[in-house]
């Protein structure tokens, strides 16, 4: 009487095994603050920002590359401008009302499970390295692994030469205590291109590279400092930018933003190369790279991501590279959020599943080429500041009346026709009050299926 239910039960996992390709045994994570998706060079950004030129005419292991040689959700939004609620979605699968971290120096509630948890729940060795724009250590989102290192500074050098920071301790940890032959989860967390940009020089065995001129004119003479009280000033509408200071701004950005994808090019050709089975354990790898919010540059007059409502504060990369079981379409335009990656990751990994998640596992749209069902992905700001984006439109809603000291302000309701509208610039809520009904009901259930905690 014990086979058919022993036998039932092989059944069962061979069927939650059934994937195309070769399954991936490591997965490494890479989270990046502030990374809009259409300062990308995948997104045809003209600037160099994601994407590394090399004399032989090979590929870089760059941002760019995760994204083109994987799948890309092209349509992927953060659930806050801020990195702990972000990060905590990413990790729990919930939205920050769910999961309680709601502001940028939140804390995640011990009971509430994260990814990292259930990795090391099913036998992964897991470590977490981070250089992050405010800390993280004391925000419960280290919770699951076993090493987690945060260093301000990505890297530092001595006369020129690599000494210490982030890039060091990492791959030192790979060096004596990554072990390949083991499942592991390696999460890599970059907090540039975070306000304010100074990105500093990097020295590379041909010379110094100087992000802080990238892109800005070396004779600029302007009012632009690097610092945040100078944004704050700038936001609060103390400070006047002329149009050449706003392109230095930007230019500032985009250099952090390259600086970013520099060094983390770095630490994926150590990943890749350093093992005595370097081939191996690249392939056997699943690659996520997530960004953690965008970053207003003025369209509205504020800079920044924190207390950004629209597209270009919240709109992200997502993709997944593993090349040896992914197939068929590589772009896709399903609107998607980071929740998502919680569900996608334990089912791709046979992890426990999370118990009614906000997001949904992405696999039956890579796997399966199903249609994901549409529905609104919500972002939420502290004070009842909702972003709700569906169907080619996006409503902001201001349920508290909150006045935003330091950011543009927000109406009751606003609603944006983003198909026609791209930049989100002109609100139609009262041209297409059916719109913005079905939009606020939308919200209304989201709201009733995830009370505030």
């Amino acid at each position: 009487m014990r086979v058919v239910p022993l036998i039932l039960l092989a059944l069962c996992a061979s069927c939650t095994r059934e994937r195309p390709g070769t399954p991936p045994e490591h997965v490494l994570l890479i989270t990046v603050e502030n990374l809009r998706a259409d300062h990308t060079h995948m997104w045809q950004y003209p600037r160099h920002t994601t994407f590394i030129e090399r004399p032989d005419d090979q590929r870089s292991l760059d941002l760019d590359f995760l994204m083109e040689r994987g799948v890309l959700f092209h349509e992927a939004f953060a659930p806050s401008g801020s990195t702990r609620p972000s990060l905590a979605t990413l990790f729990t699968g919930l939205p920050p009302r769910a999961h309680g971290l709601l502001s940028p120096g939140g804390v995640l509630s011990d009971d509430v499970p994260t990814i990292a948890e259930r990795f090391k729940a099913a036998g992964f060795q897991t470590a977490g390295f981070a250089s992050p724009s405010s800390p993280l250590a004391e925000s419960g989102l280290s919770r699951g692994f076993d090493v987690f290192v945060e260093d301000h500074t990505e890297i530092v050098y001595r006369d020129g030469v690599p000494v210490d920071g982030l890039l060091m301790r990492a791959f030192e940890y790979m060096r004596t205590e990554f072990d390949p032959q083991k499942p592991q989860l390696l999460w890599l967390h970059f907090g540039s291109p975070a306000p304010p940009w100074e990105p500093k020089a990097v020295h590379t065995s041909t010379g110094l590279i100087d992000f802080q001129t990238r892109y800005v004119d070396a004779e600029y003479e302007g009012s632009v400092e690097s610092n945040i009280g100078f944004l704050e000033k700038v936001n609060k509408g103390e400070v006047s930018l002329s149009a050449v200071d706003r392109d230095a701004l930007i230019g500032l950005y985009d250099g952090d933003l390259e600086r970013a994808n520099f060094l983390l090019r770095q630490l994926l050709e150590i990943y890749k190369h350093h093992f005595e089975v370097e081939e191996e354990v690249w392939d056997r790898t699943l690659v996520v790279t997530a960004g953690l919010s965008g970053c207003e540059l003025g369209e509205r007059g504020y800079y920044g991501s924190e207390e950004s409502l629209h597209a270009q504060g919240l709109h992200v990369p997502l993709a997944f590279h593993h090349p040896r079981s992914l197939t068929g379409r590589r772009i896709f335009e399903d609107l998607v959020g980071l929740a998502d990656v919680a569900p996608t990751l334990s089912e791709w990994m046979l992890l426990e599943p999370f118990s009614e998640p906000e997001g949904r596992s992405l696999l039956a749209r890579t796997d399966r080429e199903r249609s994901l069902e549409p529905r609104p992905v919500i972002a939420e700001l502290p004070g009842g500041l909702i972003s709700a984006r569906i169907d080619g439109w996006r409503l902001l809603l201001n349920r508290d009346g909150v006045a935003r000291e330091g950011a543009y302000e927000v109406s009751s309701a606003e609603l944006y026709d983003t198909a026609n509208d791209p930049s989100e610039l002109e609100d139609v809520s009262g041209e297409r009050p059916e719109v913005l009904g079905d939009l606020m009901r939308a919200v209304a259930e989201w709201e009733r299926r995830f009370p505030r905690r």
